[in-house]
């Protein structure tokens, strides 16, 4: 054992090296604040905790939209946004009018990796291989009437103009089903 000055230390058996009270009482403070950081910053998301929400309109219009973009590539660019990236076969995707948790994690055999659009946008501005970047999905527009809906669902490009093309759907509500009225295509320059 031994006393260094100011505070009382001991010997960690399997170091040798003396640690002080105070120097434990800092490194659990940091560890404590790492994980509150990492917690909030997402890291440990569970995309589960999404997937297991009852689901309700919000999510199935989301859900018909994005089987509407993927049937026989209806999406303008939709081919860059499923390209093989850090996330595996997951594709971006965010919304810019709902809150994150109405985004599906997987519609059909298709697989999401949700993020906040900030998010998105700094990670495909700090990788400089622009080649392989894929485009990310976003629910762009999210308007409910009475028993009809509009939606806006993009892809864009993670560069610093935007580029890409968008689908505005609309749906109607007849009793407990749904039902695509209309949708226009269009490009993003």
């Amino acid at each position: 054992m031994h006393h260094y000055g100011v505070g009382h230390s001991f010997e960690f058996p399997a170091c040798g090296k003396p640690w002080t009270l105070a120097a434990i009482f800092t490194m659990r403070i940091l560890i404590i604040i790492s994980i509150v950081l990492l917690t909030n910053a997402g890291f440990f998301h569970s995309n589960d905790v999404i997937s297991n929400l009852p689901t309700n309109d919000t999510t199935e219009v989301i859900k018909m939209c994005i089987k509407k973009a993927f049937y026989k590539n209806t999406l303008p660019d939709l081919s860059f946004a499923t390209r093989k990236y850090k996330f595996g076969d997951s594709i971006l995707l965010t919304s810019e009018r709902l809150p994150l948790r109405y985004l599906p994690v997987n519609v059909d055999s298709i697989k999401f990796k949700i993020m906040k659009r900030s998010e998105i946008r700094s990670l495909l501005l700090a990788d400089s291989n622009w080649e392989r970047q894929p485009n990310y999905l976003c629910i762009n527009n999210f308007e409910k009437t009475n028993d009809k809906y509009e939606v806006i669902i993009v892809s864009l490009s993670g560069g610093k103009y935007y580029s890409g093309g968008g689908l505005h759907i609309f749906i109607s509500k007849e009793s407990d089903s749904l039902r695509i009225t209309n949708v226009k295509g269009f490009s993003i320059n």
